[in-house]
């Protein structure tokens, strides 16, 4: 059985094999895309302020990308919930 992870990680070397993307937005898409899965996975094993701390670092790389502060607004959620 194929993880999820390396289906993603293969779509995105073939996202990055496309000529017309410079290989600059390659590399920080693919920056990006291991920031905000090491997010997750702090996130997941409840070291969220770290995840934080990650995804914030993820953001400033790639600010268009919407799925960091879907992550972020996320783990801000779920940290929310686990203090009370």
């Amino acid at each position: 059985m194929v993880h999820k992870w390396v289906k993603h990680a293969l779509c995105n070397i073939m996202w990055c094999t496309d000529v017309s993307l410079p290989v600059y937005d390659c590399y920080r898409h693919q920056k990006d895309v291991a920031l905000v899965s090491l997010s997750n996975i702090l996130h997941q094993v409840h070291y969220s302020n770290e995840a934080a701390i990650v995804i914030h670092a993820a953001i400033e790389i790639s600010r268009e990308a919407n799925i960091n502060y879907f992550t972020l607004g996320n783990i801000y959620a779920v940290s929310n919930m686990r203090k009370r």
